[in-house]
């Protein structure tokens, strides 16, 4: 295989929690015969959620180098081509949308190459925060 996923993510992400210092990070290695990458968003059904996918930065972890995609304005797909000799490259992405909007369902980010194999993280559950003790505050209500 041209390419691997080395370090997958968290499996539960806050998206409204932290604001742009908030991100997903997922790491992949790829071998120089990978010419063309293209990164799409799924639920566990398989579905294309890829215009949920918010793209901060894809960058060589190596050099720092900060490498340049397209995304498709219609369907959010990402298209990465990256110079030959590339190691270890970084993704870090938000997720806009909750799991509950999307039947509960968690996501994963699939890669695939021009030769069309195809890998994926794990899943990701979004909440947009953390749920807090509601039962302590129902009973500061009813004490007031």
């Amino acid at each position: 295989m041209n390419f691997q996923i080395t370090t997958q993510p968290q499996p539960i992400f806050y998206n409204a929690i932290g604001g742009k210092g908030n991100y997903i990070s997922v790491t992949f290695s790829l071998r120089p015969t990978s010419k063309t990458l293209t990164m799409k968003l799924i639920d566990e059904e398989g579905s294309d959620r890829s215009l949920f996918c918010l793209p901060l930065r894809i960058y060589n972890q190596q050099t720092g180098e900060i490498l340049h995609y397209n995304q498709d304005e219609s369907t959010g797909n990402i298209t990465l081509t990256p110079s030959l000799g590339v190691g270890r490259l970084a993704f870090d992405f938000q997720i806009t949308c909750v799991s509950s909007k999307v039947n509960n369902s968690k996501f994963c980010l699939s890669l695939s190459n021009a030769a069309k194999q195809q890998i994926e993280t794990n899943g990701i559950t979004v909440f947009s925060k953390r749920k807090r003790n509601r039962i302590k505050t129902n009973e500061k209500r009813e004490q007031a």
